[in-house]
Formats: structure tokens, sequence, C-alpha cells
């Protein structure tokens, strides 16, 4: 009883706004105190974006593969050809993560505007939610190739200029294929990596890069953001009018599903943030080596 009481309470906790925006905030700012100004780029490198795309979009019907069936099947609600074709030629959907997506592509035309010749490495591997069937091509249908098609279809990214991690499904694997594709593909990138990621993870994030890139400066773009920093924060940069404040209401202490969502995030967060730590991928806590260049 006491178990379930206890549950309940964590439950209910962790449903109210005010709870899950601090939770949440807490994680955000940490990502805010990482972005640093790019330097300039040495003579011939290239400015390497990537992308950490795992959730980002939702399964398709794209691609397709196989022929339609020659016989006609009798099935309730069955879809019929043009509404087939419709719907398997959407778009890529983004989930609520799309932001990563769209701010990546930004970072790639604002570096390309800078003469920087910029590349994308979209790191995200097999969905676990698709079945893999006999003659499927698993570059075909990873996410990080969905990602790719957005990118070309609706950012006009030159396939070319993005790179695909179509194993990955962590952090610290994307880490490692980053550095294991860049070296195989001898990119200049001159020792220098900008990630994009959700701001809620880009704290471990650009600690597991540092760790695999050791001799590299990491340049934290955080987006995805479910928070603003509170206005103490701010007034060293922006007064009056452009300071934006988040106006407390009386439905932020009401539990709504939302909160829970974020509450969720935020805690499974803190808890692979942990993991990370206890198998020796971040540290967090150890003093900065003033020999490495900063994040």
């Amino acid at each position: 009883r006491r178990l379930i009481v206890a549950g309940l309470v964590l439950l209910l906790l962790g449903s109210i706004p005010v709870v899950s925006y601090w939770l949440a905030q807490e994680l955000e700012l940490e990502a805010v105190e990482l972005i640093a100004p790019a330097p300039a780029l040495e003579a011939g490198a290239r400015q390497v974006i990537v992308l950490l795309g795992k959730g980002t979009t939702r399964l398709q019907l794209r691609p397709r593969v196989g022929n339609p069936p020659t016989e006609d099947m009798k099935v309730e609600r069955a879809i019929d050809a043009n509404q087939y074709e419709i719907i398997s030629t959407l778009p890529t959907q983004m989930t609520e993560h799309g932001d990563i997506i769209v701010y990546a592509a930004k970072l790639y035309q604002e570096e390309t505007q800078k003469g920087n010749n910029p590349l994308i490495l979209v790191s995200a591997g097999r969905r676990s939610d698709r079945r893999f069937k006999e003659g499927d091509v698993r570059e075909e249908i990873t996410e990080a190739k969905d990602i790719q098609i957005m990118l070309t279809q609706t950012f006009n990214i030159p396939a070319g200029n993005i790179l695909l991690d179509h194993d990955s499904t962590h952090v610290r694997q994307s880490a490692e294929a980053t550095q294991k594709i860049l070296q195989d593909q001898q990119i200049n990138y001159g020792n220098q990596v900008m990630v994009v990621d959700s701001a809620l993870q880009m704290n471990r994030a650009a600690l597991t890069f540092r760790e695999v890139f050791r001799e590299s400066r990491i340049l934290a773009r955080p987006t995805d953001f479910f928070t603003i920093p509170i206005p103490d924060r701010l007034r060293q940069v922006v007064q009056g009018r452009d300071l934006i404040e988040r106006e407390i209401q009386i439905t932020d202490v009401l539990p709504t599903v939302d909160s829970f969502y974020i509450s969720s995030q935020a805690i499974q967060e803190y808890l692979s943030a942990f993991y990370y730590f206890i198998r020796g991928w971040i540290k967090p806590f150890q003093a900065p080596n003033l020999s490495r260049p900063p994040i």
C-alpha cells in the first residue's frame, strides 16, 4: 500500500506544471551555459554539424518495397490505390522533437553563407517500431534516411552534403560513429564539431562528444526548449519590453498530461546522465583541462 501511495504522489507531483517546468528548466539552463561562439575554421576545413536525430520523425509508409498485390482482396475498410499513393508520398512527419531537424538546417544555411562549406552528419539508427522484412536494405529504412529525405526535399540541402549514421541508438554510439565516419572519409573538420540536440539532452551530449573527440572543440547548439531562462539570468543582456517573462497562472498548480510528459523526459535525462557517469562516458565533476578546447 505504501509503495502504491508513494507512486501516486510522485505521479501527481510530476503532473503539476510548476514542478515539470522547474525540472526541465534546470537541464535547459545547463544547455544554454554551454553555448559559445564558433571560432574561425582553419583554411580548407569544413564545418560539420552533427544532427542527433533519434525520435525526431514518425514512422511512415515510405519507402515502398515490392509490387502491389495482383489479386483483389476483400478487406474491411481497405485503403485504395489513390489513397495509398497520397499518404505514401507525404513529406516526412516530425515528432515534438522535430525542431532539431529545422535548427540543423538553419545552421547549415548560416554556415554556407559564411563560406564554411558545411556538412550535416545525421545520426539516427533503425526504428524499433518498424518490422524488418526479407529484402529490406538497412540503409533505406533507418530514421537517418527519413531525415535525409526531409533535409533534401524541404530545405533543399544537397544530398552530397549529408552524411548518414544508420547504426547509433544512443548518444555515446553517435559520438563514436561520428568520429569514425569523419576519419574513414578523411574529412578535415578543423578539430571542431557542432552538435545539435534537444536542450534537455544537450549537456550529456556535449560532454559525451568531448570525451570521444578529446582534441577537438565541441560547439553545443541546443534547441527544442520547453522553458525560458528566469528573468534575473537575462537582465544583463536584455531589458524592458524585450525581456520575455513567463506569466504565472492558476493552472500551473493543476495536474496536466503535458506536464507529466515533460517531467518524465526530464527524469529520464537525469537517470541517463547518471548512467553515463557511472559508465565513465562523461565526467561532469572533472576540473577543466586547459590544454583541451572548451565545449
